[in-house]
């Protein structure tokens, strides 16, 4: 509830600037001075509000088709260390760092995410081999489980890119009981592997999901992230 409240504060008092980019303004001073302009004019001032969230509402639902596009267009990786053991999670990072290595391979010649899932419900085996094999090799007891899977990921901030909230279709390795910090990023397109595409060389997404991709937009993730959480049965999970 705490944080739902501060991402309403937030936007609330933020998301005025997102359509008229006036340093200082606030959704506060921006009615204040509708109300000053207007003065004794309730219709007056009833309409100009009406016009601001028009405008705004209209931009978001424009922005939300596309942020549920690119979900549509994006397959994500997520790896749950067995515990917070130093060494679990060092387990966790050699994990992943090979099954990476192994994703150009798995993934080669694939242009869609839906070519991407098929290869990767095929090489489970494969993968899960991956991730026992560098575990056996360090000594750990540990399996690992892999399965494709639906769930949801929070908005998350990558150097050149932001993929925003919402539910995913996702390839999860789950190693030993699972109950330790996770870890997740994209698997296809190839943004997070070794020799990582960057947004615009990839030809998974449209020009208008890259823009999203690469936008600034911070107010308008937010909202994304607040509607799908909102409206999502899965468990939310934080990266590490």
């Amino acid at each position: 509830m705490e944080n739902f409240l501060y991402k309403k504060f937030i936007l609330d008092n933020a998301f005025i600037n997102l359509i008229f980019p006036q340093k200082g303004m606030t959704v506060l001073n921006f009615i204040q001075k509708i109300v000053l302009a207007c003065k004794g004019k309730q219709k007056e001032i009833s309409i100009a509000v009406g016009i601001v969230l028009a405008v705004f509402l209209t931009q978001q639902s424009s922005f939300s088709r596309v942020c549920g596009q690119i979900r549509q267009d994006t397959l994500r990786l997520h790896i749950r260390a067995a515990s917070d053991s130093a060494a679990d999670q060092q387990d966790k990072l050699a994990v992943r760092d090979a099954i990476l290595e192994q994703a150009e391979m798995i993934f080669a010649g694939q242009n869609t995410r839906e070519q991407a899932e098929v290869s990767a419900q095929k090489n489970l085996d494969k993968i899960q081999q991956i991730a026992e094999n560098v575990l056996k090799k360090r000594g750990s007891n540990n399996t690992a489980s892999v399965y494709l899977t639906d769930m949801f990921f929070d908005t998350i901030k990558y150097e050149n890119f932001t993929m925003p909230a919402g539910e995913y279709k996702a390839l999860r390795v789950d190693i030993g009981k699972a109950e330790g910090k996770n870890w997740w990023c994209v698997m296809f397109p190839p943004l997070c592997v070794p020799s990582a595409q960057q947004v615009q060389q990839t030809t998974a997404y449209s020009p208008q999901e890259k823009n999203v991709l690469q936008s600034k937009f911070e107010i308008r993730f937010a909202l994304v992230e607040l509607w799908q959480q909102l409206f999502s049965k899965k468990p939310v999970y934080d990266g590490c």
